[in-house]
């Protein structure tokens, strides 16, 4: 089959090789999404933008379910905000497109970046990117302390293949508004550091949760870090299938970023067998990555993410985010003084 002709999920990415078996668990996952419309549009129709937004959190039950493909913009842009922030806000976008160009090369050849969306239509002529980068530009022009991290153009690539093209200004609004609402709670806070801090609460948490894994990667003198590579970076685009991905960010929109963790949780006890059958941490992040490609069942990841888990007091992971926040300041200070020492007596030139 030609790479023209090849089946494609609903964003557009191509899918190949799939099973019968995750081809009717995908199937599946989408029709439960789809089945929601009627119910969708009672909540949002003729409602108050600004009650929908503040009463977001009561609408838990029903985002889990799956949020229906064809009303995920409009809902999305409800549910973070954006459509709250963009009114009276006329010509800013384009005013910080005139600003300071990006200053991150985002798409270089052989980047996980490049590799996940050259094949979606809207990326395949060199379009998409561009829109990308403008938009990762403009949000770094509005919110120059948030910083870069890799996996944040994934982020605003996925949002642009959601909306299209032609809602460019919309996706950065919901850009922002995913960035300084939904991840940081209205608090600045760089992008890396969130990153990391994410990566330590989860390792604090798998001890409890999966202690299976967190055991045998102590015994290997690793970490649960080295497993999760871009996760929380990209938000699981770079790490999900797309459709997989929508459902992780209706609930994300919703109910706030303890869902990443719940998600990610989930993953590795999925994997629980693949980790502990493996001795050595590279082969091991291989295969994981592997089988996360594969997660077409949203239905199953998403029941068990809130129904295995068991308990996510949101006051115990502030005092373990706290607890990290020490460790990873700590962390960058001993980099940043070991560069210091190393490179300190070189003339900058």
């Amino acid at each position: 089959m030609s790479r023209e002709s090849c089946v494609r999920d609903s964003y557009g990415f191509p899918l190949a090789g799939m099973t019968d078996a995750e081809q009717r668990a995908r199937e599946e996952s989408q029709a439960r999404a789809k089945s929601q419309v009627n119910a969708w549009l009672k909540k949002i129709r003729g409602e108050d933008v600004y009650n929908v937004y503040k009463e977001r959190k009561k609408l838990k039950e029903l985002v889990r379910r799956g949020i229906p493909p064809e009303l995920r913009p409009e809902i999305w842009f409800i549910l973070s905000g954006a459509k709250l922030r963009r009114t009276g806000q006329s010509g800013y976008y384009r005013q910080l497109c005139k600003g300071e160009k990006c200053p991150v090369a985002l798409f270089e050849d052989g980047s996980d970046i490049k590799g996940k969306f050259r094949n979606q239509p809207a990326f395949k002529n060199g379009e998409g990117f561009a829109v990308v980068t403008r938009l990762v530009g403009a949000f770094l022009n509005h919110n120059a302390e948030i910083g870069y991290v890799p996996g944040f153009a994934a982020v605003a690539a996925f949002l642009l293949v959601v909306y299209g093209l032609h809602r460019e200004e919309d996706v950065f609004w919901v850009l922002v508004s995913l960035v300084e609402e939904r991840l940081f709670n209205g608090v600045e806070e760089q992008l890396f550091f969130w990153s990391k801090v994410q990566e330590g609460v989860l390792g604090e948490l798998a001890a409890k949760k999966v202690p299976k894994v967190y055991q045998h990667l102590h015994k290997l003198g690793s970490s649960v870090e080295a497993l999760t590579g871009q996760w929380f970076s990209s938000l699981f685009v770079l790490s999900l299938p797309s459709e997989t991905v929508a459902r992780v960010w209706d609930c994300l929109f919703c109910e706030g970023p303890k869902v990443l963790l719940r998600v990610a949780l989930t993953l590795m006890k999925k994997c629980e067998s693949a980790i502990t059958l493996t001795g050595d941490v590279e082969r091991m992040s291989q295969i994981l990555t592997w089988k996360l490609r594969r997660t077409f069942d949203a239905n199953e990841l998403m029941m068990l993410s809130f129904k295995r888990l068991g308990s996510m007091k949101s006051s115990e992971i502030s005092a373990i985010s706290c607890q990290m926040e020490r460790v990873v300041e700590r962390k960058l200070e001993e980099r940043a003084r070991f560069l210091a020492e190393a490179f300190g007596h070189w003339e900058v030139c």
